[in-house]
């Protein structure tokens, strides 16, 4: 059995990645929430603090702020050998390691996405630090074909992730004030947004752009050399 600790959108776009027939023992704060949610769904159950003590590895996918204090409330409730998955961009190991019990260990799992591309898609990337790349037998073993796995280190990650975000939130909220000024409906404005733009970045990594695009390519090239 898989066990992870968070029942938020993140926790369940990584649901959405494990195999059918993949055993899933679920704690969170919001019991009753989990249980309503997990009703009818036989591969999902619901894990008592009592029984920690037979997870030997535990996947933390609670928001940043959550993990310390769940840590301090229950690391003694889990086997000493406990391995314990790291997945919020914002926490790194060493800020939690001082928390562990004997002999268990942190082991860093970044996600490269966002939860509800990841839920979409059903597959994603994770890098894994290169002193724990011994690990990515095991996630694989986990996850089956549906995660990549890279090496980097975790603040590179938390780098990449927030100027990914930043970039995204500049561009629809420049698009929306240049469109707003020429009149164009906000509605027609947020459709653009949802639909051209993530076609166009799949075309421009994919190297599979249209006509248009590949002029605007053309033109930002030119204008580049021009400035030297």
């Amino acid at each position: 059995m898989m066990m992870i600790v968070g029942f938020g959108r993140f926790a369940k776009a990584i649901l959405e990645l494990l195999p059918e027939e993949k055993s899933i023992g679920v704690f969170s704060r919001s019991k009753e929430k989990v249980l309503k949610n997990i009703k009818g769904n036989l591969r999902i159950s619901w894990i008592s603090p009592e029984f920690f003590y037979k997870e030997k590895e535990v996947w933390l996918l609670l928001p940043a702020e959550s993990i310390e204090p769940f840590l301090q409330n229950y690391a003694s409730f889990f086997s000493e050998e406990t391995v314990f998955f790291l997945c919020a961009t914002k926490k790194m190991a060493k800020d939690i390691e001082y928390l562990l019990e004997n002999n268990q260990k942190v082991i860093p799992v970044k996600f490269i996405t966002q939860a509800d591309e990841l839920k979409i898609e059903k597959r994603g990337m994770v890098a894994v630090p290169p002193a724990h790349l011994n690990y990515q037998s095991k996630i694989k073993d986990i996850f089956g074909g549906s995660l990549k796995i890279v090496a980097a280190k975790e603040e590179d990650v938390l780098h990449l992730n927030l100027e990914a975000t930043r970039k995204g939130v500049e561009l629809v909220e420049d698009l929306r004030k240049d469109m707003g000024e020429l009149g164009i409906p906000k509605e027609m404005v947020d459709q653009a947004a949802q639909q051209i733009i993530p076609g166009v970045i799949r075309g421009y990594i994919r190297g599979d752009l249209g006509g248009f695009a590949k002029q605007i390519v053309e033109d930002r090239r030119k204008k580049e050399d021009e400035s030297g």
